[in-house]
């Protein structure tokens, strides 16, 4: 494998505390604003995933994905954030997008 092709992972946690009464449940959905972008260099979006643990990665997109859903009560989420970065993708400091999170009575 060529270093240009190799990919470089960098792992993040978060945790998330959803407090509900809502008689049918929730629905916790995520979605990014768009792609990464750094003055005139931009690295796509769906190089950025997203998990609970324990579930797949969703690469995220600028479409609402659904994380989890639950019931009454307290629950305490971590979830796991993956960029994934190659030699392909400009360097330039200051690269930014939004995670935007929903929650959705059901």
């Amino acid at each position: 494998m060529s270093p240009l092709s190799s990919q470089y992972t960098i792992v993040s946690v978060s945790t998330l505390t959803i407090e509900s009464n809502h008689k049918d449940g929730w629905t916790l959905k995520v979605k990014g604003t768009g792609d990464f972008t750094s003055g005139a260099y931009t690295v796509p979006l769906g190089q950025l995933k997203v998990r609970i643990p324990a579930d797949a990665y969703l690469a995220l997109s600028t479409s609402q994905q659904t994380l989890r859903s639950g019931g009454n009560g307290t629950t305490i989420l971590n979830v796991d954030y993956q960029l994934d970065v190659t030699f392909a993708n400009p360097y330039a400091p200051g690269y930014s997008t939004q995670v935007v999170y929903y929650l959705i009575g059901n």
